[in-house]
């Protein structure tokens, strides 16, 4: 070993020691002046927590939460972000608002220039608190600079749709729970109409249940409602003369109509009388499912509980009065059913992935395609997969197309995300080659996470050395990260550093190319993302866990002195004598870190075991009488 190397090394440590810092908090606000991505072109998909236009990927900065502050300009987690398609590194934060509505079948939705939403209310009660519990609908530029309010409803899971009419204006159709009845709300015009109310200050027929439903192949959203239907017409003298004594009997029938803005409201209702059991054939009509495109209706005789059917038929079908199909297996008319189409559905059943037709034949056409050792929740289909949560919350996928029943039996599982995903909030998507979902493990902190669909696949991925399941490489997770979360990432990671050594997976140092001790890629990770912090967010890191990290630090740069005394034992009497005062300056190290509270035994237990050995082997020849 060179002469000084420990004697340098005690120098650095000595400065790390003294560098302890004083920080300040403090956050950088937003500014539209800062939004440079503003050449987002038209709008090629919408809806969920993702939406894509020509240039950009618009989505929603990750599970935000409804009661932090929601003025314009301060969210940071759960607002908009915009990201270049051709460089998903290049993002900005656009609209500073919480987009935190809990309809997780609706989300976002562009139109034209805008972004319409719905965002927790700025505006105090009665009491004089802000009302964070009600949801005010608004649109707002895709640059942020400019935002319009439009109304307010009394729940954040009011259950919405937006869409365009035939002139492009945008529409909000939604139930209203206060006044229980569904609306269509012209933002161009701000009017309203009410489709179907609830009160039986009406004609004839009042609003029972309803669905909404994706408005393929129609010209504005569809809502899909049943009505009771009263015996006779609301007499308003006859009530106020007879009082809680006035009563109209329901009908034994119900009607079902669909609804798309623009359509005209007769009588009591607005939109197509699509279903009618009028008297003499008292039938009644359940909304049995939606599934994308794809309305299910149950119609039963109400004179025999024995007799009921269950019809299939598409939104622009029904809304134009077209003919319905009956399902062969109602009891698959649920979220556990992927349906692809009408003779296209994918579910679990003894351990196995299946697929059948809904209508014709189903025995004909029932085959397995996959096993389904750990598959929780069936999400989509898309190319030849089948996308689901496993019973890990992993997103997760199984090849089930192009396959016959043999093969499909033993597919490898291969896991899309890196850990566990949220599972209750909007649904894993697809755009542009890529798969998105909210990565809710440790180091994902709820923020979005993708991955390419045709992503190598890393086959090291094994279980006792069979392999069982691979994982599809270089998952990213795309985000702008709150200083609290900046925090907690860093904190996860260098509590990965201690599960590692904890499970004795890895040991705290290995040798690079050079044969030279370094730090295990874990701690490498934790060093990078503390670098990363400004001086406000290492303030902000828990004292415990940046006293651990400290510590792993140190206990590398120990590893790194001790290695001048590997395999001191087969050493000449001359050599040892050499390294005499090696020894003395890394006794003077321990000491010092000593009294900056690192135990000798702590940082010896992490270093590398040899090097550790053999200081100690040290010790007893130059301590030796």
């Amino acid at each position: 070993m060179k002469k000084g190397f420990v004697k340098i090394i005690v120098a650095i440590l000595s400065v790390c020691l003294l560098c302890t810092g004083l920080f300040a908090c403090g956050t950088s606000s937003w500014n539209k002046d800062d939004v440079t991505l503003k050449d987002w072109g038209a709008v090629k998909s919408t809806y969920g927590f993702v939406a894509e236009t020509d240039n950009y990927l618009y989505y929603i900065n990750g599970v935000g939460d409804s009661e932090e502050s929601n003025s314009f300009g301060t969210p940071v987690k759960g607002a908009l972000m915009a990201a270049k398609k051709t460089d998903l590194t290049k993002t900005e934060l656009v609209v500073p608002k919480l987009f935190v509505a809990k309809d997780y079948n609706a989300g976002l939705f562009i139109s034209g220039d805008y972004v319409y939403y719905g965002t927790p209310s700025t505006d105090t009660n009665s009491q004089g608190v802000i009302a964070k519990d009600m949801l005010t609908f608004a649109k707002t530029k895709l640059d942020g600079s400019e935002t319009k309010t439009f109304f307010t409803v009394d729940s954040l899971d009011c259950e919405y749709r937006m869409v365009n009419d035939a002139e492009g204006n945008v529409h909000i159709v939604y139930y209203d729970k206060a006044e229980t009845r569904l609306v269509d709300f012209n933002t161009a015009t701000e009017t309203e109409v009410v489709i179907a109310e609830t009160s039986e200050e009406v004609k004839r027929e009042t609003l029972a249940s309803y669905k909404f439903a994706k408005a393929e192949g129609v010209d504005g959203a569809v809502v899909i409602y049943t009505t009771n239907v009263y015996d006779k017409d609301f007499n308003a003298e006859e009530k106020e003369l007879l009082g809680a004594s006035y009563v109209r009997q329901t009908e034994s029938y119900n009607k079902v109509y669909a609804y798309k803005v623009g359509d005209e409201k007769v009588d009591d209702c607005a939109g197509v009388n699509v279903l009618n059991g009028d008297k003499a054939i008292p039938v009644k009509y359940t909304l049995s499912y939606v599934s994308g495109p794809y309305v299910f209706i149950k119609e039963a005789d109400n004179t025999s509980v024995d007799t009921s059917k269950t019809y299939a038929i598409t939104t622009a079908d029904l809304h134009a009065k077209g003919n319905m199909q009956v399902v062969n297996n109602a009891t698959l008319l649920a979220d556990t059913t992927v349906i692809e189409s009408l003779t296209e559905a994918y579910y679990v059943k003894d351990e196995y992935i299946r697929t059948t037709t809904l209508v014709g034949d189903n025995k004909l056409a029932e085959k397995v395609v996959a096993k389904a050792e750990k598959v929780g929740t069936l999400y989509f289909v898309e190319g030849d997969y089948i996308y689901y949560k496993n019973s890990d919350d992993r997103l997760s996928r199984l090849k089930v197309k192009n396959v016959d029943e043999t093969v499909g039996a033993d597919i490898t599982e291969q896991y899309v995300s890196e850990g566990k995903i949220a599972t209750d909030w909007y649904k894993p998507q697809v755009l542009f080659g890529k798969v998105f979902y909210i990565d809710a493990s440790a180091t994902g902190l709820s923020y979005v996470g993708y991955v390419a669909l045709n992503a190598e696949l890393d086959e090291s991925k094994n279980d006792q050395g069979k392999t069982t399941y691979v994982a599809l490489k270089n998952t990213k997770v795309i985000a702008k990260m709150t200083d609290a979360d900046t925090v907690s990432l860093f904190e996860a990671k260098v509590a990965n550093v201690t599960t590692g050594l904890s499970n004795g997976k890895v040991i705290l140092n290995v040798k690079d190319s050079a044969g030279k001790y370094t730090s295990m890629e874990v701690l490498n990770v934790a060093k990078e993302a503390y670098e990363e912090l400004t001086d406000a967010q290492k303030n902000m890191v828990n004292k415990d866990t940046l006293a651990l990290y400290k510590k792993y630090l140190k206990a590398v740069d120990v590893s790194i002195i001790l290695e001048a005394f590997e395999g001191f034992n087969g050493l000449s009497e001359t050599a040892k004598e050499e390294l005499r005062d090696d020894y003395e300056a890394t006794v003077d190290i321990l000491d010092a870190l000593a009294k900056e509270g690192y135990k000798k035994d702590e940082i010896l237990g992490l270093v590398v075991e040899n090097a550790s050995y053999y200081y100690q082997q040290a010790g007893k020849y130059f301590t030796a009488e």
